[in-house]
């Protein structure tokens, strides 16, 4: 089976679409209605691409995880820390139960208390960005 082309590939191209799109526009004002139809279709598409479950516009989707019933394995994730008061306390019980989880922390929160960045990592979690201002 063939390689699909990375995703950036993708957004390179519609990207470059739409700047050809804009300078046919600067050249001929009569295609406007085309262009700005053009225009409107490549953000469908890639809206569809990244909100669609099944689309594998952006990536492939992962529908399955290769792993043993014998791990008896769930991921668990955390979202929206650190904070101060509630991430010592999760990772206490995650410690208490010998889980391993992901946190997904905003940059905002993490800039404020990287003592707390730190100690996730050192307890041996996994530190991972789900955006600077959330």
């Amino acid at each position: 089976m063939a390689e699909a082309s990375p995703p950036y590939f993708r957004i390179l191209l519609s990207v470059g679409l739409i700047v050809v799109a804009m300078g046919l526009l600067f050249t001929d004002l009569s295609l406007w209605v085309i262009i700005l139809g053009s225009i409107i279709l490549v953000h469908w598409v890639i809206l569809w691409g990244q909100l669609s479950p099944y689309s594998q516009l952006l990536g492939p989707v992962v529908t399955r995880f290769n792993t043993s019933e014998e791990k008896r394995e769930i991921w668990l994730t955390l979202d929206d820390g650190p904070d101060p008061e509630e991430t010592p306390a999760v990772l206490d019980q995650l410690d208490r139960f010998g889980v391993r989880a992901t946190f997904f922390l905003i940059g905002e929160k993490a800039a404020a208390h990287p003592e707390l960045v730190r100690e996730i990592h050192r307890r041996g979690h996994q530190v991972a960005n789900h955006t600077f201002h959330h």
